[in-house]
C-alpha cells in the first residue's frame, strides 16, 4: 500500500491526468466507510474485502483523504451463472475534520479492512 501526502484533491485536480475522470464515476465501487473518534485520534475503516494492498493507493491532505484502486474479482475458468461481488475500480474520498494531523496518518489493511488512523493536533488553533 501506498501513501502519498498532497496539498490538493487528487480525485478532482489537474484534470483527467489524476485520479478517477468523471467518465468512470458511474462503474466506480465507493466502499463502505466508519469513522471512530477514539479521544486521541480519528479512525477511518474501510471495506474493502479481496484488494491486495499492492493496487491500493492512499492519498491525504490536510483536508481530505482519498482511497483509489482495482478490485480483480478474480472468476474460476467457466461461466460466471451468478454475480453479486464488486469488480473493478474504486474510490473514496472524505472529508477530514480540521483537527487532525494528516502529516502523521498511519494505515493498515488486515483482512480487506483498511484502517487509517488521523492523530488529534495538540495545538489546535481557534
Amino acid at each position: 500500500m501506498e501513501i502519498r501526502h498532497t496539498s490538493v484533491n487528487p480525485l478532482t485536480a489537474g484534470g483527467a491526468t489524476s485520479g478517477v475522470s468523471s467518465w468512470s464515476v458511474p462503474t466506480t465501487i465507493s466502499p463502505r466507510v466508519d469513522i471512530i473518534d477514539t479521544g486521541d485520534a480519528v479512525v477511518y475503516l474501510m471495506d474493502l474485502a479481496g484488494v491486495d494492498s499492492d493496487r491500493l493507493f492512499l492519498e491525504i491532505s490536510p483536508k481530505e483523504v482519498a482511497v483509489t484502486g482495482q478490485l480483480s474479482g478474480k472468476i474460476p475458468q467457466g461461466a460466471l451463472l451468478y454475480g453479486e461481488r464488486s469488480r473493478g475500480a474504486y474510490a473514496r474520498v472524505l472529508a477530514l475534520p480540521r483537527d487532525l494531523d494528516s502529516e502523521h496518518a498511519t494505515a493498515d489493511m488486515n483482512n480487506g479492512l483498511l484502517m487509517v488512523r488521523f492523530p488529534k493536533n495538540n495545538n489546535r488553533t481557534t
